[in-house]
């Protein structure tokens, strides 16, 4: 993913008037696909992130409750975001072949 930012904002200054290279279109679009497919991932991820609050508040959970439970998940949440971005950067090797 830093190549993606780092290649957007290169291209980004070219598109302001840096004096560089114009970006190769097909690259361009492989590159803003993978920024979307993380975009979706990590909005996917803050909605999940909702739905957990709000279970907790229907529940009538205190924070240290929701804590406590939390502390527990987050290693699983973890693992699930490192397999996103796995699966994220698997997307792009595959787009940009």
């Amino acid at each position: 993913m830093n190549e993606t930012i780092e290649y957007l904002r290169k291209y980004n200054e070219w598109r302001r008037g840096a004096d560089t290279e114009q970006p190769d279109p097909k690259e361009l679009g492989e590159q803003i696909d993978a920024a979307i497919s993380a975009l979706v991932i990590l909005e996917r991820e803050r909605d999940e992130a909702r739905e957990m609050v709000e279970k907790f508040t229907e529940q009538g959970l205190t924070l240290m409750d929701s804590n406590r439970i939390l502390k527990r998940e987050r290693e699983e949440w973890k693992q699930i975001a490192q397999l996103r971005a796995h699966k994220a950067e698997a997307e792009l090797d595959r787009i940009k072949k």
